[in-house]
């Protein structure tokens, strides 16, 4: 997931967020 994380905030810094929260959930 960090990977992913990663990748699409380099594409786009507005998913940053989105994706921190659903790290969070995942665990």
């Amino acid at each position: 997931m960090l990977m992913s994380y990663s990748s699409q905030e380099s594409i786009n810094p507005g998913l940053n967020l989105l994706y921190a929260i659903q790290a969070l959930v995942s665990g």
